[in-house]
C-alpha cells in the first residue's frame, strides 16, 4: 500500500499529518526494564528527590510494560539532563532510559 497519499491510515503505531499525505509510526516495543521502573519508584517515594527526578520517574513508569512512548517535551527534558553535570548519576538513568524510548522517527 502506498501510504504517502493516504488521507488516514488504520495503523496502531501511530499516525504523523504532513503537507504530502500521513506518516506511519512504527508501534513502539520498547519498555522501560523491571531495574528502571524500580528505581523510578523509589524515587517518587522519594521526599529528597528533586522535581526533575520525579517527572522523569512518573515518564518512565507510565512506559514499563505499555506501548507508551516517550512524548516530545519528556524527549527535550530528558535530553537536557544528559547532557548536564548537575543530575545525578539516578536521574541520568531515568533520562537515558526514555531518550531510547523515544520515538526514532522524530531525530531524522
Amino acid at each position: 500500500m502506498d501510504y504517502e497519499n493516504c488521507s488516514t491510515v488504520p495503523f496502531s503505531g501511530g499516525q504523523i499529518p504532513t503537507e504530502t499525505g500521513i506518516i506511519v509510526m512504527p508501534k513502539n516495543t520498547k519498555q522501560s526494564s523491571p531495574n528502571v521502573a524500580k528505581l523510578a519508584s523509589e524515587i517518587l517515594r522519594d521526599p529528597q528527590a528533586s522535581e526533575i527526578a520525579k517527572r522523569l520517574a512518573g515518564s518512565t513508569l507510565a512506559q514499563a510494560n505499555t506501548p507508551k512512548q516517550t512524548g516530545v517535551k519528556m524527549e527535550e527534558e530528558a535530553g537536557r539532563v544528559l547532557q548536564s553535570e548537575k543530575y545525578s548519576d539516578k536521574t541520568k538513568i531515568l533520562a537515558a532510559s526514555l531518550v531510547s524510548q523515544s520515538n526514532k522517527a522524530r531525530g531524522d
